[in-house]
Parts: structure tokens; C-alpha cells; sequence
């Protein structure tokens, strides 16, 4: 399947309506299926084929579905995708555009969890493969750049949402040389307003939503009183915790738990029963005690990768 250029003949299959806007080529779906729309790049999936229009490169307009996103961006510069779900609006999640758009790959997106009326919308990373795909970054903390209030939130105007290579690589490296940027990879959360409606909650390394694992769990940002879940990756049984006005022992809830007013409270945790230091970050503690653990001890190394929490 191959799109020409505005002034030439072009032959579409399963297209019904091919609009010209300024050099921006939009595709509508004869058949209902929705767009996935990027600056300077229009993406519709059909099956096995994925035909863009990239302004930057107008000849090149077909490109193989597992690369057709990477291909934008990189001739089209860093830009977040606005992905029309069945409604004809963005969709309120990295799951439901998934879930309408079967194959996009993982990367930045526009959603509105709310809907349109609502509170704006806004980027955010979305992993599209790891245990099922469709999953919303909504936490992601590092070492150098700790959100100490948990419900902090984004501004939906100004936020730039890390790339899978900045959730990586831009803690303690956090210089141009690596690619990264200070104003868009410092660590964020989103409010309870901004967070998706979800059923599971994932615990990551980075941009691997699922490093540690994910349950059926509704994350909230305030106070989470010591909960027993099953982690649906290794199928044992783990605990989540986090008091603004206490902590658990060694960030197990296994070893007790405590009111306190010291720099170890506010630590959110999600550890393996009979186990310890799954994964914790304890945003109050200096330096490196911030990273707390990540299947293992890490409060004297120096990390790079963000500590992520993501829904679907």
C-alpha cells in the first residue's frame, strides 16, 4: 500500500478519505479503526501495515508496524503521539489506546484520563508490551530528583513526559552528552486527578514496567496501609506500604511498622513476603538512601534509572 504526493494519482485499499491540511496528510478509516496522530507524522495501522506521512521525509511513507514509530521520531524530531480512540477522542489511557489500537509500539502518548471537559490533557510514557502492554507511567523517581509529596502532580501545559532512554539513564548522568535533559527527566508523580482508572498496578526499573512485578492493585497517592497482593509475575506474595507519618523497618512490613517524624517515612514499598528490599524508594532520605532498594540494598551505590510505578 503506497501514498503519493498531493499532486499525483495515489491508490488506497482499505481507506476511504485522504485530507490534505497543510502539508499534514490525514487518514480516515473507512472501516472504523483509529488514527494515531504524532507532530509532522500521521500513523494508521491496517493488519500488517502501517502507512505514515512523514513531512520531514515525504517519500518515505511506508514503513513496517514494529518500526513505524521509532521512524517518526527520529526524522521528526521528539514528539508525543495523540492517539484517537473509538470515540474519536484521545484516549483516557495507555490501555485503552492500546486496547483500540492493537500493535503501537511503546513510547510517549497524549491522554485525558477524565475526558474531553475535563482537566487537560497530557503526555505521558506508555509501555505497550512488557506483561500485555498498556501501561500509564505514573510515578517515576530518581535518586538526584526526588518528589517528596507523593500527590505532587504535573503541570499539564509545560510537562514533558521522559523517554524510555531518560527513565534509564538520566539520574545521576543526567547530561546532554547521554541525551538527557535536567528540565524533562527530573522525577514526577502524578496527582489523583491525573492518574488513570486501572485495576493493576506495576512496580519498575526504569522503563521496565514489570521489573518487579504488578498486581491487582488501585494505586492512590496518599497513604497506603500495609496491603498483601499477589504479585502476578512470580506469583508470590508481597506487601505494599506507605505512611507520610511512619515507616516499616529496613522498609519491610514483615519487620513492623512505626509513627515517626524522620527522614524514613513516606517511603513507598512493595516487597516480597519472606524476602526484603524488593523495591523501595524513600523520597525524605539523603543521597543515596533515596533509592532504597531494587532487589537489593543499593543505599550506598549511585543510581541512574528512575524507580517507576505504572496502571492499566
Amino acid at each position: 500500500m503506497k501514498i503519493l504526493k498531493s499532486t499525483q494519482a495515489f491508490s488506497l485499499i482499505e481507506l476511504s478519505i485522504v485530507v490534505l491540511i497543510i502539508g499534514v496528510i490525514t487518514i480516515v478509516a473507512l472501516n472504523g479503526k483509529s488514527l494515531v496522530t504524532k507532530a509532522n507524522c500521521v500513523v494508521s495501522s491496517f493488519g500488517s501495515k502501517t502507512i505514515t506521512d512523514n513531512l520531514n521525509n515525504p517519500a518515505a511513507l511506508t514503513k513496517n508496524k514494529s518500526n513505524a514509530y521509532e521512524n517518526c521520531v527520529s526524522s521528526g524530531g521528539p514528539a508525543n503521539v495523540i492517539v484517537t480512540c473509538s470515540n474519536g477522542l484521545a484516549c483516557s489511557s495507555c490501555k485503552a489506546a492500546l486496547n483500540d489500537n492493537p500493535g503501537i509500539s511503546s513510547g510517549t502518548y497524549t491522554i485525558d484520563p477524565d475526558g474531553s471537559g475535563g482537566n487537560p490533557s497530557f503526555t505521558a510514557y506508555c509501555d505497550m508490551e512488557t506483561d500485555g502492554g498498556g501501561w500509564t507511567l505514573v510515578v517515576a523517581q530518581y535518586e538526584d530528583s526526588p518528589v517528596t509529596n507523593w500527590d505532587q502532580g504535573i503541570s499539564t501545559a509545560s510537562f514533558i513526559s521522559p523517554t524510555a532512554a531518560m527513565l534509564d539513564n538520566c539520574g545521576n548522568t543526567n547530561t546532554a552528552a547521554n541525551g538527557c535533559d535536567k528540565t524533562s527527566s527530573n522525577g514526577f508523580v502524578l496527582n489523583t486527578s491525573q492518574i488513570p482508572t486501572h485495576t493493576q498496578a506495576a512496580f519498575g526499573k526504569g522503563s521496565n514496567a514489570t521489573f518487579i512485578g504488578y498486581s491487582n492493585f488501585v494505586y492512590t497517592t496518599g497513604d497506603i496501609a500495609t496491603t498483601q497482593l499477589l504479585n502476578l509475575k512470580d506469583s508470590n506474595n508481597y506487601q505494599v506500604h506507605r505512611s507520610a507519618s511512619g515507616y516499616c523497618t529496613w522498609n519491610d512490613p514483615e519487620g513492623g511498622c512505626i509513627t515517626s517524624t524522620d527522614n524514613f517515612r513516606n517511603a513507598l514499598t512493595y516487597d516480597k513476603i519472606g524476602g526484603s528490599l524488593s523495591w523501595s524508594f524513600s523520597p525524605l532520605q539523603s543521597s543515596f538512601s533515596r533509592s532504597y532498594s531494587m532487589n537489593a540494598n543499593l543505599t550506598t551505590t549511585s543510581e541512574s534509572y528512575a524507580w517507576t510505578v505504572w496502571v492499566r
